[in-house]
């Protein structure tokens, strides 16, 4: 008896690990939407479009992000994301381009320098 039910037990678990497996097999189609000033931006970048899953796709907003970020977009961000049966449209907005500059001693006094926290690596 314990037999018969231990196999009933792993045909049933075959069958949902089968089923999962069909499910990962969707391919999912990634849309960014943009105003125009961002399109125009956003050219100068390259990501994928098409993704067999969804931790693959998030990884690849994710990327564009950071990458957005590390080219001086700091307030990239998407503001929503909406999933369709095979597609998943992003909203992105960029913000607008800050540039980075060095500090460097000057004529500011050690002490002050000190007292404000300023280092220099």
């Amino acid at each position: 008896m314990k037999n018969i039910s231990h196999k009933y037990l792993l045909i049933l678990c075959a069958l949902i690990v089968c089923s999962l497996e069909i499910y990962a097999q969707k391919s999912y189609n990634l849309k960014i939407i943009a105003n125009e000033n961002q399109k125009s931006i956003l050219k100068k970048y390259s990501y994928k479009k098409e993704f067999n899953d969804t931790i693959t796709l998030n990884s690849e907003l994710n990327n564009l992000i950071y990458t957005l970020w590390r080219d001086g977009y700091m307030a990239a961000s998407f503001d929503s994301i909406v999933k369709k049966p095979e597609e998943l449209q992003a909203y992105i907005n960029t913000g607008k381009k800050y540039l980075w500059i060095k500090l460097k001693k000057g004529n500011v006094e050690n002490a002050l320098l000190q007292e404000a926290g300023y280092k220099e690596n």
